[in-house]
């Protein structure tokens, strides 16, 4: 009996060891068009610019600079008769202020108990200046605002530094007109960067790469090892050939057996073992993780639910669950299904404006009195 023992606790031992589940976060990177945050109509795809105000018209910022420097990425420039128009109102640069700062910087000696410390100075000016962004579509509505920058709010501008005050004091006294032009080119400069941002931020679109996880089996000894890590080779591999600017059909053919193979393990595991909830758990997430990106909301919402119901890290079901809630939001504030799609400029014209209706001149002779 005792060799008949043994033997049984071996097996026993073996087949626990080969059911044992561990699972590791395994990379993807996966690209899509990311929207405008700000809502606007869907066919607007061109934009002029204006501007008006004393700075975009001085000597140191010309206008056509100014227009020039203001870009929307994933749209179209036109001089004029666009979808929206963005109207920039600057004020003029006042120098409100200036005095001589100092910057002290400590640098090691001979020895690593020596110091050396220099002093630099330079002149620090305080201005004020405004700048208010309007876009307004074709139509004459009012889509967005922005206060560039608050006249009321503290500007600094810094000139070069000097080894003196004096040094600094007498450049100032004699170069204050050049540094004023400077203080005006950046304040404007400055300006038209964060406006630039904000546009970008708000309007454009661009493409943006991701890296994600998936959830992959990392035993050995577990039957599903070797089919667990080739449909994770095969998701990832059709992930890193998709591209925003084309729709996702190929990339779903290309992972389908992936999806199919994820999709069976919550069959064929379906105990509550803790081993098998995590199996399921791995397929859920991954499948949810997959339609996501292939935009698919509603089937990512499905495995997220399947997720939380799992009772196996329940948690990130509920953040799937809202990535794929978030989705579809967006997909139906944007009039869209999906996040691949081109994205053509050149191709792109600006609105069709009917022709106001000739008036009706009555062809009746008219009597002479």
């Amino acid at each position: 009996m005792k060799p008949f023992f043994t033997v049984s606790l071996l097996v026993a031992c073996y087949f626990v060891q080969a059911q044992k589940v561990d699972l590791d976060k395994f990379i993807f990177t996966a690209s899509y068009q990311e929207f405008p945050n700000a809502l606007i109509d869907t066919s607007y795809h061109t934009y002029s610019v204006s501007v008006s105000g004393s700075t975009g018209t001085n000597n140191q910022v010309k206008e056509p600079e100014l227009i020039n420097d203001i870009n929307i990425e994933g749209w179209k420039k036109l001089a004029t008769d666009a979808h929206i128009n963005i109207h920039t109102t600057f004020e003029p640069v006042v120098m409100r202020n200036w005095e001589v700062k100092e910057r002290v910087q400590v640098s090691k000696g001979k020895t690593d108990k020596d110091t050396i410390r220099t002093t630099y100075y330079h002149i620090e000016i305080t201005y004020s200046f405004g700048a208010v962004s309007e876009v307004k579509d074709y139509k004459g509505n009012l889509v967005w605002r922005d206060q560039v920058v608050n006249p009321e709010s503290k500007q600094v501008y810094k000139t070069q530094e000097f080894s003196s005050i004096i040094e600094a004091t007498f450049y100032f006294k004699y170069q204050a007109a050049t540094e004023l032009d400077k203080m005006n080119r950046y304040a404007v400069q400055s300006a038209m960067n964060k406006l630039n941002s904000s546009l970008s931020y708000n309007f454009g679109y661009y493409t943006r790469t991701v890296n994600d996880i998936m959830w992959i089996l990392d035993s050995k000894k577990h039957p599903e090892y070797e089919a667990h890590r080739k449909a994770w080779l095969l998701a990832r591999q059709a992930f890193f050939q998709m591209q925003p600017s084309k729709p996702v059909d190929e990339i779903r053919q290309m992972i389908e057996p992936a999806i199919a193979y994820f999709q069976k393990i919550p069959k064929r595991y379906s105990s509550n073992s803790k081993g098998d909830r995590k199996m399921r758990y791995a397929s859920y997430y991954n499948l949810a993780k997959i339609y996501y990106y292939l935009d698919d909301a509603d089937a990512s919402m499905n495995e997220a639910g399947n997720l939380i119901m799992n009772g196996y890290d329940a948690g990130d079901g509920k953040v799937l669950e809202q990535m794929a809630m978030n989705l579809k939001s967006l997909f139906a504030q944007r009039q869209r299904n999906s996040r691949h799609f081109p994205i053509t400029p050149d191709l792109y014209s600006g609105p069709v404006i009917a022709a106001p209706a000739k008036s009706v001149v009555s062809s009746l002779p008219v009597k002479k009195k």
